[in-house]
């Protein structure tokens, strides 16, 4: 299991702060039990992920778990925990799947696929097939504006009850 990045004091020293036995996700249960972080909370993200010293550097406990035991991170990848329930999850620092080091429950992907896999904003939007109206999010019904997906029925119906009161105003003025 350890590779060109692994000394046999690095891996003993990181796992002495691993519980092998942590909780099977019922929504994968063919990944086997996480492995959970016992050790202590990297302080620079305060997101709850478990901190591990190596190379001189505070480093994320799950990034060095996957380098250890499986090798370099591809490219400019991100690691997504697979183990990550996104529906049920609350998110913030008691994800419990942040503390999942088990390096075959992460899997290297873009940053863009993993906050579509998460239960963000971002994530949440993507998933709407609809406007706040009704009216369906299409080709022909949609455009983009400063990176925000907007309906173009309803920016017609903004845009002539706008015109409509000013036409109304300037009525009234006339008289």
């Amino acid at each position: 299991m350890p590779n060109q990045y692994t000394s046999p004091a690095v891996l003993q020293r990181f796992l002495q702060y691993v519980d092998k036995h942590g909780p099977v996700q019922p929504h994968r249960l063919d990944l086997g039990p996480c492995w959970v972080w016992t050790g202590a909370l990297y302080w620079k993200s305060g997101l709850g992920y478990g901190g591990f010293w190596w190379n001189g550097h505070s480093r994320l406990a799950h990034r060095v778990a996957y380098q250890l035991l499986r090798g370099p991170i591809p490219g400019n990848l991100t690691l997504d925990h697979l183990c990550h329930n996104g529906s049920s999850c609350i998110s913030g620092r008691s994800c419990e799947h942040r503390r999942c080091v088990n390096p075959w429950h992460l899997e290297p992907v873009s940053r863009g696929t993993n906050v579509l896999r998460g239960n963000g904003i971002t994530a949440k939007n993507v998933l709407k097939t609809h406007c706040p109206a009704g009216h369906p999010f299409t080709s022909e019904n949609t455009y983009v504006f400063r990176k925000k997906r907007s309906c173009r029925r309803c920016h017609t119906n903004r845009e002539n009850a706008r015109r409509s009161k000013l036409s109304e105003q300037s009525r009234r003025n006339e008289l």
